[in-house]
């Protein structure tokens, strides 16, 4: 544990760590823009196949009025489709669609709407969500038109999910390099005192650890020989008190 300490207070295992949390913000901004891009694009085109819906069911509706959109209504509503369709009367009595009835919680207020919804399929009876817009017509009739989002959520899940993995290997696998690089540097600073120790109690055949890397903890065991045992210092990689 007192070595852990130890490791934990090093200026590399610090700077380590603010490299670390820099890096986790650095991924997370690009992780996060990713993540944000995809579902306006997603949205953007469910709401443009909506749109899209709307359109053609607006076409038959100033062509052949009430009559013709609900034929209408009643023809797509039996294609197979992630499509949602629904014509009330004014007391709310479902004239078409294969939706069963307006969904509970939805105002009268024209405009877009989420709600949930009951689906058949070959599991059985599931609740998914869909998005609609929601038109009054004359007479007080009203008609939501809509698709089905479920995929959209379990994808928009995934995407979450992989976020928060991608943040959390990040920080594990940066924590473990930095106690790596730390335990390495302490090592060798260790190594470095207690040879200096060693030399300043006397012992003339000491010598300064170096590993050949010339790097500053090489040119620091150097610098410290050369004080403490005063001899000659060029190009060796361990070096003698005696030569």
């Amino acid at each position: 544990m007192t070595r852990l300490t130890r490791l934990l207070k090093t200026t590399s295992f610090r700077l380590a760590l603010m490299y670390l949390a820099l890096f986790t913000v650095s991924v997370a901004a690009v992780l996060g823009y990713v993540y944000w891009n995809t579902s306006l694009l997603l949205a953007r085109q469910t709401n443009e196949t909506i749109e899209a819906e709307i359109v053609g069911l607006a076409e038959q509706y100033r062509s052949g009025g009430l009559s013709r959109l609900l034929r209408t209504v009643a023809g797509r509503s039996q294609s197979p489709g992630e499509s949602v369709y629904l014509l009330v009367d004014p007391s709310g009595r479902r004239l078409g669609g294969n939706l069963a009835r307006l969904p509970q919680g939805i105002s009268s207020d024209p405009g877009w709407v989420e709600f949930k919804y009951r689906v058949e399929t070959g599991d059985g009876v599931q609740t998914h969500m869909a998005r609609a817009r929601l038109f009054a017509l004359a007479g007080e009739f009203r008609l939501v038109v809509g698709r089905n989002i479920e995929s959209l959520r379990r994808l928009d899940g995934l995407l979450r999910g992989a976020l928060a993995w991608a943040l959390g290997l990040t920080l594990v696998l940066g924590l473990g390099g930095g106690i790596l690089m730390s335990r390495n540097l302490l090592n060798r600073v260790e190594a470095i005192s207690a040879a200096s120790r060693s030399i300043m109690a006397g012992n003339l055949a000491g010598r300064m650890p170096l590993n050949g890397s010339g790097d500053e903890m090489d040119r620091l065991a150097a610098s410290l020989h050369c004080k403490i045992g005063r001899a000659a210092c060029r190009g060796r990689v361990w070096i003698s008190v005696g030569a």
